[in-house]
């Protein structure tokens, strides 16, 4: 919702996110079509006590699980 993470679903981690972080915004790559990027990471924690960084891929338009925190 507006942009942020609510709930994630995967393997990793599984539920609403109960604790949000960010965003960081990253871009890069402009002097080329092939190797434009632009994310947004997120720190968060879901309701099974995962802790993960997020990556939203503004180009694919795509939510990914950048890393797991230990």
């Amino acid at each position: 919702q507006h942009g942020r993470p609510e709930w994630i679903g995967s393997p990793v981690a599984s539920g609403r996110v109960v604790q949000l972080a960010g965003p960081w915004r990253t871009t890069g790559g402009w002097w080329s079509h092939e190797q434009r990027f632009a994310y947004d990471y997120f720190d968060v924690q879901t309701s099974d006590g995962c802790v993960a960084r997020l990556r939203f891929d503004h180009l694919a338009r795509r939510w990914q699980i950048d890393g797991v925190y230990d």
